[in-house]
């Protein structure tokens, strides 16, 4: 697996920023307080300042975590992963770099990008073995297929 060590900046997903241009009532100040944002194929993600994940998009590889299977158009936290520091978002996965430097990552797993060694699909967060005191984690631009 190939592991890119830069910061993702990612941006808001067209769709979910128009849910929110749409009045769902009590989202513009929880957008507000986001502070990292990245965007994936079909799912974005953001921190918060407490460190909490939340999430938004498709959700049919378990790439937003341990919620149900659904669409989510308005941000959704992400229950399981907290004291979070940076996130990317790959096709159909997640990553999570948590503020002692572990990363943990959930989703489709079809070619081994969650780095556990198999190819299990994984729709809660798993911290991936051998990876400590880490700065900043990346996924390639989703366009470029499975990593």
């Amino acid at each position: 697996m190939r592991l890119l060590l830069a910061i993702s900046l990612g941006v808001w997903s067209g769709q979910a920023l128009a849910g929110e241009a749409r009045g769902h009532a009590g989202r513009a100040g929880d957008v507000a307080r986001r502070r990292v944002i990245a965007a994936g194929l079909q799912h974005s993600l953001a921190v918060d300042p407490d460190g909490d994940v939340w999430a938004w998009g498709t959700n049919d590889n378990g790439q937003l975590g341990a919620l149900p299977d659904s669409t989510y158009y308005t941000p959704t936290q992400v229950p399981g992963i907290s004291d979070v520091v940076a996130v990317s978002a790959g096709s159909s996965f997640s990553l999570a770099l948590r503020r002692d430097g572990t990363v943990w990552a959930w989703g489709l797993n079809n070619t081994q990008q969650l780095g556990d060694g198999t190819t299990t699909q994984r729709n809660t967060a798993l911290q991936v073995p051998g990876l400590m005191s880490l700065k900043a984690v990346s996924t390639p631009a989703p366009a470029w297929g499975a990593h």
